[in-house]
Parts: C-alpha cells; structure tokens; sequence
C-alpha cells in the first residue's frame, strides 16, 4: 500500500533536510503569534536549523513587494508558505519569478499553525484512511465547509463527467 504524503508530513522533513545541508528557511503565513510558537518549535525539533525569517500571511497587495524584498534580504533557500488553498498557489505563481534566493517554495495550508501547536492533526488512523480532512473540517466548519463539501463534489462531479465523455 502506497503512503500518503501530504504537505504537514513532508515539509518537517524538508525542515530536517535543510538543517543536515545547511539551508535557510524563511516562514510565510497565519499569525505572528503562532509564527513565534512555530519558529520556537521547529529549532526545538531540529537543534542548528536556521530559520532566517517569517512575516504572517496576511499583508495587502501593496505590501506585497516590501514582503518580497524581506524574503530576499533573507537569503532563504526554503519558503514556506501557509495561507490557505488555494490563494497561497495562486500567490506564489505571481510572484515566483520575484525571488532571488529562494530555490524552493512550499506550500503548507495549515502546516504553520500545526508546527505552532494551534492545531492538532488528525488521529493516526485517520491520516492512514485519508480522511483527515474530515477532521479539518470538523475543527474550522465555518472556514472549511465550502472547500471541503461543495470543492470535493464539484470535483468528483468533473471527474465523472471526464470519465464518461471519453467512453
């Protein structure tokens, strides 16, 4: 059986990664408080990493280019972002060519606030059955209805659709 490797699984490893090559990581999304509590975190997880800045994810269009600047006067190797699907892609893709430093970017969702301690992950079984979204979704109903129920039927709505075309 294939495992499942989402972002909040795989960005922890890549922290780990660019610990043992000496990478910088810079962090970009929800609160600046959770930020502190995540940055605290990962340097406790991974003794040496450098993380060599963050900025919460909630800055405007005209602030925009001073946060750019901030990530490139940081000399990251690694940027984490976590500002939500799908904006966070979508903000990455306009601005990606913009870094100079940067030879990765990460998109998280909710990894900062999970590293932060602010949320908990799904239990085990639920990650292995590919249904922790079902806990997010419980945590944040207000925030994550829409995404998770009417996304995944217009989705899985699509998907049909494609299928029975081609036949």
């Amino acid at each position: 059986m294939l495992d499942n490797l989402n972002g909040t699984d795989l960005i922890p490893k890549l922290i780990s990664l660019c610990k043992r090559t000496d990478k910088k990581v810079f962090l970009l999304g929800t609160l600046d408080e959770r930020l502190e509590k995540a940055k605290e975190n990962i340097k406790a997880n991974n003794p040496g990493v450098k993380i060599v800045g963050t900025n919460n994810g909630f800055f405007t269009s005209d602030e925009e280019d001073d946060i750019i600047q901030k990530i490139n006067n940081s000399n990251a190797d690694m940027l984490i972002v976590g500002m939500g699907v799908p904006y966070q892609e979508k903000w990455v893709d306009s601005v990606k060519s913009k870094f100079d430093s940067v030879k990765l970017v990460v998109a998280g969702g909710a990894v900062i606030d999970f590293m932060s301690g602010s949320f908990k992950r799904a239990p085990k079984w639920m990650q292995k059955l590919g249904i922790e979204w079902i806990y997010r979704l419980l945590q944040e109903p207000g925030r994550l209805m829409k995404r998770y129920m009417l996304g995944n039927f217009t989705y899985l709505w699509h998907v049909l659709r494609l299928s029975f075309n081609r036949k």
